[in-house]
């Protein structure tokens, strides 16, 4: 199983005053986002694991095997390593190629609609916590069957 993830820059903070960043994870084998929310990004390492755990116990005898990171530095560290369980390879794109990360353009589209649902609820900035876990829900849907 393919994991991709991308840290998004700093937000407002929430209006609950619990989260400044969030950490879009893709699950490329069912094409389901998973947004992350963190105060700093030291407790990142600690939420990936989680999720790939809720993962593994999900999707069982399928495991989590690579994830692809960008070049953000707390995803690609010791700590991130240490947090996740043995026999997890983490990828990072190359230097200068991040848009070969799928997590990207995800971001993106999350970032974008995310927005838009902002805007169209006549919500102030600081619920973007809300507004992503919506988008999720609205996310991009597997491709039906003819």
């Amino acid at each position: 199983q393919f994991l991709s993830m991308d840290m998004s820059r700093k937000h407002k903070t929430s209006r609950a005053g619990r989260y400044c960043r969030q950490i879009i994870v893709t699950d490329m084998f069912t094409d389901r986002w998973y947004p992350l929310f963190v105060q700093r990004k030291s407790q990142a390492p600690q939420a990936v694991a989680e999720l790939v755990a809720k993962l593994n116990n999900l999707q069982a005898p399928l495991t989590v095997a690579v994830i692809r990171t960008d070049s953000e530095s707390v995803l690609n560290s010791s700590a991130m390593r240490r947090a996740l369980p043995p026999g997890i390879d983490i990828k990072p794109s190359p230097p200068g190629e991040q848009h070969k990360n799928p997590a990207e353009s995800t971001m993106k589209r999350h970032q974008r609609a995310q927005h838009v649902l902002l805007l169209r609820a006549n919500m102030p900035p600081s619920s973007w916590p809300w507004a992503s876990q919506h988008v999720r829900l609205l996310g991009p849907q597997p491709a039906q069957q003819s």
